[in-house]
Order: structure tokens, then sequence, then C-alpha cells
């Protein structure tokens, strides 16, 4: 199968949107674990758990895309580490298959850095 070269660069386009997105994210959440281990914040347990609220439990990890799904969550449930998860999961999705990315994927990818804007302000809000 060919894939043309317009549909090769929106795949790109939306592939590498993804990557910044991922990027951008784990900025935020290595400066988060600083803040995390700032020892006023330490000190301040509703602070503390506001910001570990927002960063989420653990690291962002490898999708699986066979058995996998992402899910929307509202904008105060969303963690960083999900989102992380969630730009993982769309990049291998754009990337397993050479073909023009469908609107539902573009409009996932969409949606999912209108929300990485959405906690950018939530850890503005709290810094």
């Amino acid at each position: 199968m060919t894939i043309s070269a317009a549909d090769a660069q929106l795949q790109t386009d939306y592939s590498l949107a993804c990557y910044n997105g991922y990027l951008r994210l784990q900025k935020g959440r290595e400066s988060l674990d600083v803040a995390l281990q700032n020892s006023a914040t330490q000190r301040n347990a509703p602070k503390r758990e506001t910001l570990q609220t927002l960063r989420g439990a653990g690291l962002p990890g490898n999708p699986d895309l066979l058995y996998g799904s992402i899910t929307a969550a509202p904008p105060d449930k969303e963690t960083i580490v999900g989102l992380q998860n969630k730009f993982l999961y769309m990049l291998n999705a754009l990337q397993s298959a050479d073909v023009r990315p469908t609107q539902q994927a573009i409009a996932g990818v969409m949606a999912l850095e209108e929300m990485m804007e959405l906690l950018s302000k939530r850890w503005e809000a709290v810094r």
C-alpha cells in the first residue's frame, strides 16, 4: 500500500504534535517533581496534595495498542502522567499504519492539546 505525500505529511504533523505534547508535559512533570521535593511544599499538606493530584501517579509507559485504549477525563481529574500516556498512545496509533489519520484521530490529538492547555493553567494556578 502506498500513502500520498499529503497523507504522510498529515500523519507526520499529528505525530509530531503528540511527541511535542508529551515533551512539554515531561518538562512540566519534572518541574512539578522539583516543587514536590521543596521543603516548604513538604510542610504544606494541602499544596502537596494538590500538586500530587495534578501530577498523577507513576511514570508514563509504552501503551498497548492491541488491548489498550484512552478515555477522556474531566479537566479537574486529568493528570500530567495520564495525559502523557494518552499522547504516547496516539503517537503509537498514528505511527502504526501508513495511512491518512482519521478524523477521529485528528480530533483526538486536538482534544489532547486542549487538555494540555487546561493542565498548564491548573499548574500555573498552584505554583
